[in-house]
């Protein structure tokens, strides 16, 4: 369990499994990102597009 505390209201407590979930989710649509603007850049460009 997560606990955060919120500013005004109690804390606000987040599953384990949801946390998990939504990480998963987010990480899957990064990574298709990726493919997708690697596939259509050379490899020295996808270098300097991410540390730029």
């Amino acid at each position: 369990m997560y606990h955060v505390q919120g500013r005004h209201s109690g804390p606000l407590v987040l599953n384990t499994g949801d946390v998990e979930s939504l990480m998963v989710s987010s990480s899957r649509t990064v990574a298709r990102k990726i493919e997708t603007i690697s596939t259509q850049m050379s490899s020295f460009e996808f270098f300097l597009f991410c540390f730029c």
